[in-house]
């Protein structure tokens, strides 16, 4: 487990091989992690669960509790604005998405 500052230096790391090109095969249970990523494989038991899109397996939120891993903050807090009557359309996963679709949202 990293401290904050060790995980950005991390993430940064990352983002700066995948803009060289390289592939990175990056291993979390930290859903904020994997927010900008291509693609995504989720596995239970040793075998794959979910294959593909972000966005696709956040849209699936039965599995995402099947396999106990939690939403990005910014969606976890935009599903518990919909509980509150405030449903922002699509789910957003990052914080500037979360502030724009509530600027958007009135």
């Amino acid at each position: 487990m990293l401290d904050p500052a060790g995980r950005d230096e991390v993430l940064q790391a990352v983002a700066g091989l995948r803009a060289d090109g390289l592939t990175v095969v990056l291993v979390t249970q930290e859903m904020d992690e994997v927010v900008g990523v291509d693609r995504v494989v989720a596995l239970e038991a040793g075998s794959v669960a979910y294959e593909g899109g972000v966005s696709g397996l956040f849209a699936d939120t039965a599995l995402i509790r099947r396999l106990g891993l939690a939403l990005p903050a910014a969606a976890d807090l935009a599903l518990e604005l919909a509980a509150r009557g405030r449903s922002l359309k699509p789910l957003p996963l990052t914080l500037d998405e979360l502030t724009t679709a509530l600027e958007a949202s009135g």
